[in-house]
C-alpha cells in the first residue's frame, strides 16, 4: 500500500512523457524516410549517369578508332551508326600489322566492323521490354571482339561491311554476335532529328558525328521522373573515308 511519501508518476506526467516520446519517434521516422528517399534518388541518378557514360565511351571509342563510316551517310542522320576499323571503302586494308590484328581481325591481318542501333520497339526475349525497368527505345552495340566465330564482322568485305542490321533485327544475334544493350528508355532531345547525325562536308569534316539522346527513368517510389541528356560530337581519328 502506497503512502504519501512514496515517489511515482501521475497520470498527467505519463501522458506528457508518452506524447514527447511519440513526437521524438515521429521526428526520427520523418528524418529516416527523407534520407531513404534522397538516397534512392541519388542512386537512380547515378545509375542513369553511369549508363550514359558507358554508352558514350563505347561510341567515342569506336568512332575514334574507325577508318570508315557506312551509316549514317554524309550529310544524313540515322538511328544506326556503323563503320569499320582498319578498312577503307574500296576494301583496302589500312595497316597490315600485329596492331591491326589485335584491334580488328580474328585471323590474319584484317579489319573489324561495329554497329550501334537504337531499337524503337520492344524485343521479346531481351531486357528491352515495355513495362519493364528497361523499356524501349533501346541502344544496342555490336562489337567485333564479341566472339572469334563472328567472322562475318571481320575479314569479310561486303556492302556494307558487316552483316545488315535494321530496326527489326536490331538487338538480335546477327552474324554470330549477340549485341550488348547499353541503354534504354531513350528519347531525342528537342530539335534533334535523330540519334546519330553526320556532317556533309569534306573528307575530314564529313567524319564528324553528333550523338544525341536523352535517357529517362520513370517515376519511382523514391523519386519523380529523371532525365539525363547526352549531346556529344566525335571525329574519326584518321579522317580518311
Amino acid at each position: 500500500m502506497n503512502t504519501r511519501g512514496d515517489k511515482g508518476f501521475t497520470l498527467a506526467e505519463l501522458m506528457v512523457a508518452s506524447l514527447l516520446f511519440a513526437m521524438v519517434i515521429a521526428g526520427l521516422a520523418t528524418i529516416y524516410a527523407t534520407l531513404f528517399k534522397q538516397t534512392g534518388r541519388v542512386m537512380s541518378e547515378n545509375m542513369l549517369k553511369n549508363q550514359a557514360t558507358v554508352a558514350m565511351r563505347a561510341i567515342k571509342q569506336e568512332i575514334g578508332q574507325a577508318t570508315m563510316l557506312t551509316v549514317p551517310a554524309l550529310g544524313s542522320s540515322s538511328n544506326h551508326l556503323a563503320g569499320c576499323r582498319n578498312l577503307l571503302s574500296d576494301g583496302t586494308i589500312v595497316e597490315s600489322s600485329a596492331k591491326a590484328y589485335m584491334e580488328g581481325a580474328s585471323s590474319g591481318f584484317g579489319f573489324g566492323c561495329f554497329r550501334f542501333c537504337v531499337r524503337p520497339t520492344e524485343l521479346v526475349g531481351s531486357q528491352c521490354l515495355t513495362g519493364s525497368q528497361t523499356p524501349p527505345p533501346c541502344l544496342f552495340y555490336y562489337r567485333p571482339e564479341s566472339g572469334l566465330v563472328a567472322v562475318a564482322w571481320r575479314n569479310q568485305p561486303n556492302s556494307p561491311p558487316g552483316p545488315a542490321v535494321d530496326d527489326s533485327t536490331c538487338g538480335t544475334s546477327v552474324g554470330g554476335i549477340l549485341p550488348q544493350q547499353l541503354a534504354s528508355n531513350l528519347v531525342l532531345p528537342t530539335g534533334v532529328g535523330n540519334y546519330f547525325n553526320r556532317t556533309g562536308a569534306g573528307a575530314v569534316e564529313g567524319n564528324v558525328v553528333r550523338t544525341a539522346f536523352v535517357l529517362r527513368k520513370d517515376k519511382g517510389p523514391n523519386h519523380g521522373r529523371l532525365v539525363y541528356e547526352v549531346d556529344s560530337t566525335t571525329q574519326l581519328n584518321m579522317g580518311l573515308e
